[in-house]
């Protein structure tokens, strides 16, 4: 089933299935355990907080607004992954193995303080 999630806000939920896509409410105390998630956007959660991210080969940047420029330097011309982080991005959470450029993000996001690798996070 396909839902749009952008408005909604969620509390104490439990995501499973696949998700992509971005969510602008308010995201407190849900367990992404057991969601398989591809490319997500939380615009107004800027950090994990309470709640549980977890799956191999995701890597998760908090405050990803405010890393864009680092991120694009970083990555050059090797992937364009910073396209979809705008500057009120907050929590932005990308499975690296899924992902187009999968050999350059795995080499480089490990290097950035700003990104965390699951299950590190």
């Amino acid at each position: 089933m396909s839902v749009s999630t952008i408005e909604a806000n969620f509390e104490n939920c439990k995501f499973k299935g696949t998700w992509s896509g971005r969510i602008r409410g308010k995201v407190e105390n849900c367990d992404f355990s057991e969601a398989n998630l591809e490319m997500f956007t939380f615009f107004d959660q800027k950090d994990i907080g309470n709640n549980i991210i977890s799956g191999q080969g995701l890597a998760i940047i908090e405050n990803a607004g405010q890393h864009k420029s680092a991120l694009k330097s970083a990555l050059g011309e090797e992937s364009k992954i910073w396209i979809h982080i705008r500057a009120n991005t907050g929590l932005f959470v990308v499975n690296i193995k899924k992902h187009q450029d999968s050999e350059v993000l795995l080499r480089v996001f490990p290097t950035l303080p700003f990104v965390k690798i699951v299950p590190h996070a």
